[in-house]
C-alpha cells in the first residue's frame, strides 16, 4: 500500500491492488482484474491520502461499542483476505447480537468483486429477510 508510485503506474497499481484479491482470482480471473485496474486508475491515491488513511485506520477501534448495535447487520469476508483478516469478521458477529455472518471460502478482501454473483445474492436475500422481519443471526460459509 505504501509502495510509492512510480512512473509506471499501472504496474505500480497492479502490484497494490494484487493484495486484494485471492491468487486464485489473480490466476484465473486476469481479465476481470485489468478491468478493475482500468476503473480504479483515474482514482489513484497520492501517498499523503494513504498515509491519512492508515492513520485513520490505526486510531479506529469501537469494539466496546458494538454490543449497542440492534440493526440486523450483514457480515461478509473472504476467509483469503490479505487485507483484513477474516478472523475480524468472527469478532464482529461476536460482537454484534442480530447479525449474520457471511464467508466466502478462499476469496480475498475484494469478496464483492471476486464472487459478485453470489455476493448479490447474499445481499438481496438480507435486505428482503430484514424488510420482511425474519432476519435471524446466522452463520455460512460457501465457496464462490
Amino acid at each position: 500500500m505504501f509502495e510509492p508510485t512510480t512512473l509506471d503506474v499501472r504496474g505500480s497499481l497492479r502490484r497494490k491492488m494484487s493484495v486484494a484479491f485471492s491468487q486464485r482470482f489473480l490466476t484465473h480471473h486476469q481479465e476481470e482484474f485489468e478491468r478493475v485496474l482500468d476503473m480504479r486508475l483515474p482514482w489513484v491515491p497520492d501517498q499523503e491520502s494513504l498515509l491519512n488513511q492508515a492513520a485513520a485506520v490505526a486510531g479506529f477501534d469501537v469494539l466496546d461499542r458494538l454490543r449497542g448495535l440492534f440493526a440486523p447487520t450483514l457480515i461478509v469476508a473472504g476467509t483469503d483476505d490479505r487485507v483484513v483478516p477474516y478472523e475480524n469478521s468472527l469478532i464482529l458477529h461476536s460482537h454484534i447480537g442480530p447479525s449474520a455472518l457471511h464467508l466466502f471460502r478462499g476469496a480475498g478482501h475484494l469478496v464483492h468483486i471476486e464472487c459478485y454473483k453470489a455476493f448479490n445474492s447474499l445481499v438481496g436475500r438480507f435486505v428482503r429477510e430484514v424488510e420482511a422481519g425474519s432476519f435471524m443471526r446466522r452463520e455460512a460459509e460457501e465457496d464462490c
